[in-house]
Protein backbone atom coordinates (compact mmCIF):
# COMPACT_ATOMS: atom_id res chain seq x y z
CA UNK A 1 0.00 0.00 0.00
CA UNK A 2 2.97 2.35 0.37
CA UNK A 3 3.08 4.91 -2.44
CA UNK A 4 -0.32 3.96 -3.90
CA UNK A 5 -3.53 5.90 -3.13
CA UNK A 6 -6.40 3.70 -1.97
CA UNK A 7 -9.87 3.93 -0.46
CA UNK A 8 -10.96 2.66 2.95
CA UNK A 9 -14.65 1.71 3.06
CA UNK A 10 -15.98 1.83 6.64
CA UNK A 11 -19.28 1.98 8.50
CA UNK A 12 -17.63 4.12 11.20
CA UNK A 13 -18.78 7.59 10.12
CA UNK A 14 -16.65 9.52 12.61
CA UNK A 15 -13.50 8.38 10.78
CA UNK A 16 -14.37 10.86 8.01
CA UNK A 17 -13.33 13.68 10.36
CA UNK A 18 -10.34 11.86 11.82
CA UNK A 19 -7.72 13.89 9.93
CA UNK A 20 -9.34 17.22 10.88
CA UNK A 21 -9.75 16.64 14.62
CA UNK A 22 -8.26 19.30 16.87
CA UNK A 23 -7.90 17.31 20.10
CA UNK A 24 -6.56 13.76 19.89
CA UNK A 25 -6.21 11.19 22.61
CA UNK A 26 -2.98 9.23 23.02
CA UNK A 27 -4.43 6.27 21.13
CA UNK A 28 -5.68 8.49 18.29
CA UNK A 29 -2.31 10.24 18.09
CA UNK A 30 -0.54 6.91 17.61
CA UNK A 31 -2.95 5.93 14.83
CA UNK A 32 -2.55 9.36 13.22
CA UNK A 33 1.21 8.86 13.12
CA UNK A 34 0.77 5.36 11.68
CA UNK A 35 -1.68 6.45 8.93
CA UNK A 36 0.42 9.46 7.93
CA UNK A 37 2.69 7.27 5.76
CA UNK A 38 -0.26 6.09 3.62
CA UNK A 39 -2.28 7.91 0.96
CA UNK A 40 -5.76 6.74 1.91
CA UNK A 41 -9.24 8.23 1.83
CA UNK A 42 -12.09 7.12 4.11
CA UNK A 43 -15.47 6.48 2.49
CA UNK A 44 -18.55 5.95 4.63
CA UNK A 45 -20.76 2.93 3.99
CA UNK A 46 -23.88 2.09 5.97
CA UNK A 47 -23.52 -0.97 8.14
CA UNK A 48 -26.34 -2.80 6.39
CA UNK A 49 -24.51 -2.42 3.06
CA UNK A 50 -21.03 -3.22 4.41
CA UNK A 51 -21.35 -6.99 4.00
CA UNK A 52 -17.83 -7.28 2.58
CA UNK A 53 -16.25 -6.24 5.87
CA UNK A 54 -18.45 -8.66 7.82
CA UNK A 55 -17.32 -11.53 5.62
CA UNK A 56 -13.63 -10.68 6.01
CA UNK A 57 -13.92 -10.35 9.80
CA UNK A 58 -15.30 -13.87 10.27
CA UNK A 59 -12.85 -16.54 11.41
CA UNK A 60 -12.71 -19.50 8.99
CA UNK A 61 -13.05 -22.97 10.44
CA UNK A 62 -9.98 -24.17 8.51
CA UNK A 63 -6.60 -22.40 8.43
CA UNK A 64 -6.10 -20.06 5.51
CA UNK A 65 -3.00 -20.48 3.30
CA UNK A 66 -0.48 -17.71 3.28
CA UNK A 67 -0.89 -17.18 -0.49
CA UNK A 68 -2.17 -13.61 -0.56
CA UNK A 69 -1.24 -11.31 -3.44
CA UNK A 70 -1.64 -7.56 -3.59
CA UNK A 71 -0.90 -5.32 -6.53
CA UNK A 72 -1.08 -1.55 -6.74
CA UNK A 73 -1.76 0.12 -10.09
CA UNK A 74 -2.25 3.65 -11.36
CA UNK A 75 -4.95 5.68 -9.66
CA UNK A 76 -7.47 8.18 -10.97
CA UNK A 77 -9.01 11.22 -9.22
CA UNK A 78 -11.70 10.42 -6.71
CA UNK A 79 -15.22 11.02 -8.03
CA UNK A 80 -17.81 11.28 -5.26
CA UNK A 81 -20.68 10.49 -7.65
CA UNK A 82 -19.14 7.10 -8.42
CA UNK A 83 -18.91 6.21 -4.72
CA UNK A 84 -22.38 7.06 -3.43
CA UNK A 85 -22.93 3.34 -2.95
CA UNK A 86 -19.36 2.00 -2.94
CA UNK A 87 -20.20 -1.59 -2.03
CA UNK A 88 -22.67 -1.96 -4.91
CA UNK A 89 -20.48 -0.10 -7.44
CA UNK A 90 -16.93 -1.25 -6.75
CA UNK A 91 -14.52 -0.82 -9.68
CA UNK A 92 -13.97 -3.70 -12.01
CA UNK A 93 -10.85 -5.53 -10.76
CA UNK A 94 -9.99 -6.51 -14.34
CA UNK A 95 -9.70 -2.88 -15.45
CA UNK A 96 -6.29 -1.41 -14.52
CA UNK A 97 -7.55 2.17 -14.94
CA UNK A 98 -10.46 2.01 -12.54
CA UNK A 99 -8.89 0.50 -9.45
CA UNK A 100 -6.53 1.98 -6.92
CA UNK A 101 -5.36 -1.12 -5.11
CA UNK A 102 -6.49 -4.72 -5.66
CA UNK A 103 -6.14 -7.26 -2.88
CA UNK A 104 -6.71 -10.91 -3.76
CA UNK A 105 -7.16 -13.36 -0.90
CA UNK A 106 -7.60 -17.05 -1.62
CA UNK A 107 -9.75 -18.59 1.08
CA UNK A 108 -10.54 -22.31 1.00
CA UNK A 109 -14.22 -23.33 1.15
CA UNK A 110 -15.55 -23.35 4.69
CA UNK A 111 -16.52 -26.77 5.91
CA UNK A 112 -20.02 -27.16 7.32
CA UNK A 113 -18.85 -29.77 9.82
CA UNK A 114 -17.32 -28.69 13.10
CA UNK A 115 -16.18 -30.54 16.15
CA UNK A 116 -16.01 -29.36 19.76
CA UNK A 117 -13.34 -30.86 21.97
CA UNK A 118 -13.24 -30.63 25.76
CA UNK A 119 -10.04 -30.46 27.75
CA UNK A 120 -10.48 -33.52 29.96
CA UNK A 121 -7.65 -32.47 32.27
CA UNK A 122 -9.38 -29.14 32.91
CA UNK A 123 -12.71 -30.86 33.60
CA UNK A 124 -10.99 -33.22 36.01
CA UNK A 125 -9.33 -30.28 37.75
CA UNK A 126 -12.70 -28.55 38.19
CA UNK A 127 -14.29 -31.71 39.57
CA UNK A 128 -11.52 -32.26 42.12
CA UNK A 129 -11.57 -28.59 43.18
CA UNK A 130 -15.17 -28.93 44.35
CA UNK A 131 -13.91 -30.96 47.33
CA UNK A 132 -11.41 -28.29 48.42
CA UNK A 133 -13.51 -25.16 47.92
CA UNK A 134 -15.19 -24.16 51.24
CA UNK A 135 -18.08 -22.39 49.49
CA UNK A 136 -18.84 -25.46 47.38
CA UNK A 137 -18.91 -27.58 50.50
CA UNK A 138 -21.45 -25.23 52.12
CA UNK A 139 -23.51 -25.33 48.95
CA UNK A 140 -23.44 -29.13 48.94
CA UNK A 141 -24.65 -29.30 52.55
CA UNK A 142 -27.54 -26.94 51.75
CA UNK A 143 -28.45 -28.56 48.42
CA UNK A 144 -31.02 -30.99 49.79
CA UNK A 145 -33.79 -28.43 49.48
CA UNK A 146 -32.44 -26.82 46.31
CA UNK A 147 -33.87 -27.88 42.96
CA UNK A 148 -31.66 -25.43 41.03
CA UNK A 149 -28.46 -27.40 41.76
CA UNK A 150 -27.78 -30.19 39.26
CA UNK A 151 -24.76 -32.50 39.17
CA UNK A 152 -24.00 -33.96 35.75
CA UNK A 153 -20.84 -35.87 34.82
CA UNK A 154 -19.17 -34.57 37.97
CA UNK A 155 -19.85 -30.90 37.10
CA UNK A 156 -22.15 -28.72 39.19
CA UNK A 157 -24.74 -26.48 37.55
CA UNK A 158 -26.75 -23.79 39.36
CA UNK A 159 -29.72 -22.52 37.33
CA UNK A 160 -28.00 -23.80 34.19
CA UNK A 161 -24.68 -22.05 34.94
CA UNK A 162 -21.53 -24.06 35.50
CA UNK A 163 -20.11 -23.52 39.00
CA UNK A 164 -16.37 -22.79 38.84
CA UNK A 165 -14.63 -23.56 42.17
CA UNK A 166 -11.71 -21.62 43.57
CA UNK A 167 -8.23 -22.98 42.92
CA UNK A 168 -8.75 -24.53 39.46
CA UNK A 169 -7.32 -21.56 37.52
CA UNK A 170 -10.38 -20.96 35.32
CA UNK A 171 -11.51 -17.61 36.73
CA UNK A 172 -8.85 -15.48 35.02
CA UNK A 173 -9.11 -17.48 31.79
CA UNK A 174 -12.85 -16.73 31.59
CA UNK A 175 -12.17 -13.05 32.15
CA UNK A 176 -9.50 -13.03 29.46
CA UNK A 177 -11.75 -14.71 26.91
CA UNK A 178 -14.77 -12.48 27.62
CA UNK A 179 -12.88 -9.18 28.02
CA UNK A 180 -9.56 -9.20 26.18
CA UNK A 181 -10.42 -11.30 23.13
CA UNK A 182 -13.85 -9.76 22.47
CA UNK A 183 -12.79 -6.12 22.31
CA UNK A 184 -12.12 -4.91 25.87
CA UNK A 185 -15.74 -4.17 26.70
CA UNK A 186 -16.67 -2.50 29.95
CA UNK A 187 -17.84 -4.27 33.07
CA UNK A 188 -21.52 -4.55 32.14
CA UNK A 189 -21.07 -6.23 28.76
CA UNK A 190 -18.30 -8.51 30.01
CA UNK A 191 -20.29 -9.58 33.04
CA UNK A 192 -23.39 -10.29 30.94
CA UNK A 193 -21.33 -12.62 28.75
CA UNK A 194 -19.93 -14.58 31.70
CA UNK A 195 -22.91 -14.74 34.05
CA UNK A 196 -25.06 -16.49 31.45
CA UNK A 197 -22.79 -19.55 31.49
CA UNK A 198 -20.65 -19.53 34.67
CA UNK A 199 -21.04 -18.74 38.34
CA UNK A 200 -18.93 -18.39 41.47
CA UNK A 201 -19.68 -16.30 44.58
CA UNK A 202 -17.34 -13.34 44.03
CA UNK A 203 -17.47 -13.25 40.21
CA UNK A 204 -18.95 -9.75 39.97
CA UNK A 205 -16.49 -8.23 42.46
CA UNK A 206 -13.47 -10.03 40.96
CA UNK A 207 -14.33 -8.69 37.51
CA UNK A 208 -15.32 -5.14 38.43
CA UNK A 209 -12.72 -4.40 41.10
CA UNK A 210 -9.92 -6.77 40.16
CA UNK A 211 -9.54 -7.76 36.53
CA UNK A 212 -10.86 -4.82 34.48
CA UNK A 213 -9.03 -2.07 36.48
CA UNK A 214 -5.78 -4.02 36.01
CA UNK A 215 -6.16 -4.40 32.21
CA UNK A 216 -3.20 -2.63 30.59
CA UNK A 217 -4.99 -1.99 27.28
CA UNK A 218 -7.93 -0.34 29.03
CA UNK A 219 -5.61 1.81 31.15
CA UNK A 220 -3.70 2.91 28.07
CA UNK A 221 -6.57 3.57 25.64
CA UNK A 222 -9.64 4.39 27.74
CA UNK A 223 -9.90 7.72 29.48
CA UNK A 224 -12.23 8.40 32.38
CA UNK A 225 -15.68 9.77 31.51
CA UNK A 226 -16.27 11.21 34.97
CA UNK A 227 -15.67 14.80 35.93
CA UNK A 228 -12.67 15.41 38.23
CA UNK A 229 -13.55 15.08 41.87
CA UNK A 230 -13.65 18.35 43.76
CA UNK A 231 -11.74 19.00 46.98
CA UNK A 232 -13.29 17.71 50.18
CA UNK A 233 -14.72 20.25 52.62
CA UNK A 234 -15.21 18.46 55.95
CA UNK A 235 -17.21 20.08 58.69
CA UNK A 236 -15.15 21.71 61.43
CA UNK A 237 -14.65 19.75 64.62
CA UNK A 238 -16.90 21.17 67.39
CA UNK A 239 -15.26 22.61 70.50
CA UNK A 240 -17.90 21.57 73.02
CA UNK A 241 -20.57 18.96 73.55
CA UNK A 242 -23.89 19.48 71.76
CA UNK A 243 -22.42 22.42 69.87
CA UNK A 244 -22.99 20.54 66.59
CA UNK A 245 -25.55 17.76 66.27
CA UNK A 246 -26.92 15.58 63.48
CA UNK A 247 -30.63 14.77 63.12
CA UNK A 248 -32.20 11.84 61.33
CA UNK A 249 -35.59 10.14 61.22
CA UNK A 250 -36.15 6.36 61.21
CA UNK A 251 -39.52 5.32 59.85
CA UNK A 252 -42.32 5.00 59.17
CA UNK A 253 -42.59 2.14 61.66
CA UNK A 254 -45.62 0.18 62.95
CA UNK A 255 -47.60 2.60 65.09
CA UNK A 256 -47.23 2.24 68.86
CA UNK A 257 -49.00 4.60 71.31
CA UNK A 258 -49.47 7.14 68.55
CA UNK A 259 -45.79 7.13 67.43
CA UNK A 260 -44.55 5.75 64.10
CA UNK A 261 -41.06 7.37 63.75
CA UNK A 262 -37.88 7.73 65.80
CA UNK A 263 -35.86 10.93 65.86
CA UNK A 264 -32.12 10.31 66.36
CA UNK A 265 -29.98 13.14 67.70
CA UNK A 266 -26.22 12.50 67.52
CA UNK A 267 -23.55 14.67 69.08
CA UNK A 268 -20.76 15.12 66.52
CA UNK A 269 -18.09 15.57 69.20
CA UNK A 270 -18.41 12.31 71.14
CA UNK A 271 -20.99 10.44 68.99
CA UNK A 272 -23.48 10.11 71.84
CA UNK A 273 -27.08 9.89 70.65
CA UNK A 274 -30.64 10.33 71.90
CA UNK A 275 -33.68 8.45 70.55
CA UNK A 276 -36.99 10.32 70.71
CA UNK A 277 -40.30 8.79 69.56
CA UNK A 278 -42.27 11.05 67.21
Amino acid sequence: MLGAPFFVYTDHKTLLNFHTQCDLSRCQARWMEFLSIYDCKFIYVKGELNSVADALSCFPTTPCPSSCTAEAVASHPYNEAEHKNPIMSLPDPCSPLSVVATLTIRVPPISTKSTISIDESLVQKICTSYATDPWCQKLLSASRGMTQLIVQNGLWYLDGCLIIPNGCGVWEENFRMAHDMLGHFGFSKTYDLICSSYFWPSMRKDLEEGYIPSCLECQRNKSSTHKPSGPLHPLPIPDDRCQSIALDFIGPLPEDKGYNCILTITDRLNSKFHLIPT
